[in-house]
């Protein structure tokens, strides 16, 4: 997965990586069912750090 390879540059703990990859596949899946309704089609995901 993407955020988590960008992740393991910041040293998080476990917790903290597995939050993160459960919020993005949450908010994946919803975009798919509710704004595609289940079609299938590539997804574009970009990370960055903003602030501390």
């Amino acid at each position: 997965m993407v955020v988590a390879a960008f992740l393991t540059g910041f040293n998080p703990t476990l917790d903290q990586m597995t939050d993160v990859k459960t919020a993005v596949s949450e908010a994946v899946t919803n975009a798919i069912i509710h704004g595609y309704d289940g079609k299938g089609g590539k997804i574009l995901m970009t990370c960055q750090q903003k602030g501390q």
